[in-house]
């Protein structure tokens, strides 16, 4: 994500996408039963820890191009 903003300057829509990633998270641990097996467990978890990691590496490449772009 940190390169794809570098290049485009854009934030909007890759911080969608993050966003989207704890929310697929959370529909997916609603699914969970007792039953469910350990893999899909797992599986259930990487979209909220990838979505959280974008929007942290998002937020931190955005700093720099924040103070360029400081109203005087």
């Amino acid at each position: 994500m940190g390169l794809i903003i570098k290049r485009t300057k854009r934030y909007k829509w890759p911080t969608v996408v993050c966003c989207a990633g704890p929310v697929i998270a959370m529909a997916l641990l609603v699914t969970l039963t007792p039953s469910s097996s350990w893999a899909v467990q797992w599986l259930s978890v990487l979209p909220m820890g990838a979505g959280f990691a974008g929007l942290l590496t998002l937020t931190l490449s955005s700093f720099p191009f924040a103070q360029m772009h400081k109203p005087r």
